[in-house]
């Protein structure tokens, strides 16, 4: 591995820019820190920068800048405040440089008490490498001389190797921040890179579970699950955080479920397998999630009045999430349990018609989620059966009925068929499957119909 880093030329303007900001100061050295020198050592684009500073904090050097710079798109600093609860202790002025997202830090150096809260200086870049996470993550690239510099002298070795290691000894780094475990997970997910041996010594050790449900908040873990869950390969992260038996720090359910590596890597492939299958666009987050809450479909959380799956919990309460996620991982769910009612094996066109109006928008990852767990559960026959309805639905192209509205007058239909009020939802819905299977726009046909339902059902509750 050379290290060599070919700059655009956008990048080389903003590199001139704070080079010669820089200069005016004499003592002060700036450097790209992290992401953006191993993403551009490896190859790929980036358009985040993050720029470390000997002498000068981030924020005095950003405002300097923006005040000095003439004839380019600078915005104004916006200031990340240091907040020392539970290891978040950084202090970061940002700005937007001709469309980059430039970070500006001063180097530091991070000593840990018993409370594991760090103790923060400004330190070396020597001082700076060490205390990162990843040795990958550890590297300069020197604006003044524009070479890279490998304080740790591995991080350009494990680049190459494709090796994902730590600074220090992994111990040492997990539990000061056990948060850079779930880093340790993304970044395989995003560059496909082998978990050192020395990282899986450490995780057996208890402390470091421990740590981390106790120091680090959902708010920090949601983060990191969340730019997995993006990753075209973000379920193959979530497939080591199963394997290393680490679901439950991280995802807190509030059940116990047996967890499999084996059993949800055939959840994984059977997903891929369908996916692939009709190449039809989906919601790359949900399934990658359904990686890990395979394993709690379907149960619920025990106690008070109303039940609560708990995948709802999961990412309400630890992974909090948005309220549209949220109802979105609730209503499958619900598709879920719905789906083990229904007749999968010959459904009718009407029952694919209801099946799709009750799941609504996710109703393809709903049917792709149950299939997959059926098959990583041994249910051959469920699987084949949702392969089928998949492939009814878009051969009927009725993926899209959830949105239809009823033609008719809801207010005159409960009057016309003296329907009670309870009732009225589920005569709405045969209007809406009866109007779509016919194609009639005839509301006095579809009442007609209607009348037709009210009365089998009324003569089946007069023989019960």
């Amino acid at each position: 591995m050379d290290g060599r880093i070919n700059c655009t030329e956008a990048e080389k303007d903003i590199f001139s820019l704070i080079r010669s900001h820089a200069k005016g100061f004499g003592n002060v050295v700036p450097r790209v820190a992290g992401g953006w020198v191993r993403d551009k050592i490896m190859g790929n684009p980036s358009f985040d920068m993050d720029i470390a500073l000997e002498n000068i904090s981030g924020y005095k050097f950003a405002v300097g800048l923006v005040q000095s710079a003439t004839g380019q798109k600078l915005t104004d600093v916006h200031v990340i405040k240091d907040n020392p609860e539970k290891s978040k202790h950084l202090e970061t002025a940002v700005v937007r440089i001709n469309g980059f997202c430039v970070d500006f830090v001063n180097l530091r150096n991070e000593t840990y008490s018993e409370t594991r809260i760090p103790n923060v200086k400004p330190g070396t870049p020597q001082e700076d490498a060490f205390r990162r996470d990843l040795t990958i993550n550890s590297l300069f690239y020197n604006l003044f001389t524009e070479e890279i510099e490998d304080y740790t002298g591995r991080g350009l070795e494990d680049i190459g190797r494709k090796v994902l290691a730590t600074p220090l000894d992994p111990r040492t780094t997990l539990l000061d921040d056990p948060l850079r475990l779930v880093r340790i997970f993304r970044f395989h997910s995003k560059l496909g890179f082998t978990i050192d041996k020395k990282i899986d010594e450490a995780l057996e050790d208890k402390r470091v579970k421990v740590a981390l449900a106790k120091k680090v908040s959902n708010e920090r873990i949601h983060i990191e699950i969340f730019k997995i869950l993006r990753y075209p390969r973000g379920q193959y992260g979530l497939l080591e955080i199963v394997r290393r038996d680490y679901v439950e720090p991280i995802f807190k359910p509030p059940v116990e479920s047996r967890t499999s590596y084996e059993k949800g890597l055939v959840f994984c492939e059977v997903v891929e397998k369908i996916t692939n299958l009709w190449g039809r666009p989906y919601r790359r987050e949900v399934l990658n999630l359904y990686t890990v809450l395979c394993f709690f479909s379907r149960l619920t959380v025990p106690g008070g009045r109303d039940s609560v799956f708990s995948n709802t919990y999961i990412v309400k309460t630890s992974l909090p999430s948005s309220k549209s996620f949220v109802k979105m991982i609730n209503k499958i769910e619900e598709s879920l349990v719905f789906l083990d009612g229904c007749d999968m094996k010959k459904p009718k066109n009407e029952d694919l018609i209801r099946m799709v109006r009750f799941m609504g928008e996710t109703w393809y990852e709903s049917l792709v989620i149950y299939s997959a767990i059926e098959h990583m559960r041994g249910g051959h026959e469920k699987y084949e059966n949702g392969l089928r309805v998949i492939y009814s639905i878009i051969q009927q192209e009725i993926g899209e009925c959830y949105l239809s509205r009823p033609i008719i007058d809801t207010s005159r239909l409960a009057k016309t068929l003296e329907i009670p009020k309870p009732d009225i939802r589920f005569y709405i819905e045969e209007s809406i499957v009866y109007q779509l299977l016919s194609g009639t726009e005839s509301p006095e046909e579809i009442v007609d119909h209607l009348r037709g339902i009210k009365a089998a059902r009324e003569a089946d509750q007069k023989r019960l």
